[in-house]
């Protein structure tokens, strides 16, 4: 029931915003529009592959341009992934607050610029320490 609260109620939320945040995150990730069949959106798509540990089939062919398994754009763009599909979870109790979608964001940032830098590499940690019996992590195909 939560699920369709915007249906009933016409009232607008953090997590009704925060899964339209995800289902935009996945259109600049994948290049895909976010309605793909009739009976599959663009959030089901990904996490089928995710759980396939398909990451590189998710990718838009822009972006996977001289990526690779070690490198931090890798780890970077699976991050994001990971945070995308947190965001377009069907049961809105599961979704992250904004607040943390920021930190996310900006972890990922940083490892890039660590990665520019030279320095050593932030915590591979997505969601709090609670979630991380929750989180995927990348597993090659």
């Amino acid at each position: 029931m939560n699920k369709y609260r915007y249906n009933l109620t016409g009232q607008l939320n953090e997590k009704g915003d925060v899964y339209s945040f995800g289902i935009v995150l996945l259109e600049l990730i994948t290049g895909k529009l976010p309605i793909l069949k009739k009976d599959m959106n663009l959030g089901q798509w990904v996490k089928m592959m995710v759980q396939r540990g398909d990451i590189v089939s998710i990718l838009d062919p822009r972006l996977r341009k001289d990526l690779t398994e070690v490198d931090a754009n890798y780890i970077t763009v699976w991050k994001t992934v990971e945070l995308a599909v947190k965001c377009v979870e069907m049961n809105i109790t599961e979704r992250p607050r904004m607040s943390q979608i920021v930190v996310q964001l900006k972890e990922c940032l940083n490892l890039l610029n660590a990665r520019t830098s030279g320095s050593a590499p932030i915590s591979m940690e997505i969601m709090s320490p609670t979630d991380s019996a929750n989180t995927m992590s990348p597993t090659p195909r």
